[in-house]
């Protein structure tokens, strides 16, 4: 017989490594399954509320769009009182 016990573990050896889960995934997983039931008892409600959220996304998307088209290649100086001029130029991607 050999004497060779590495395959052998003991109390003071740990096991493989468990990622636990995360303070967002503690909190978030509730949240969503509370807003699930939310939107289940109040379809209508859900949907506007739904349909409101993207019509805002859109508009900041298509505001930001004309800001940037509007102020192409015009640097923006702004004076921070201590610091300095900050020069900020934005471009389309």
């Amino acid at each position: 017989m050999s004497s060779n016990t590495s395959h052998l573990r003991t109390r003071s050896e740990r096991g493989p490594a468990v990622n636990s889960p995360s303070f967002a995934t503690l909190v978030g997983f509730p949240v969503l399954l509370v807003a699930a039931l939310v939107a289940l008892s109040y379809p209508l409600a859900a949907a506007t509320a739904l349909a409101a959220t993207a019509l805002a996304v859109k508009g900041t998307q298509f505001g930001l769009a004309a800001l940037v088209r509007r102020t192409n290649d015009t640097p923006r100086r702004v004076t921070v009182p201590g610091v300095g001029t900050v020069t900020v130029s934005i471009a389309p991607l």
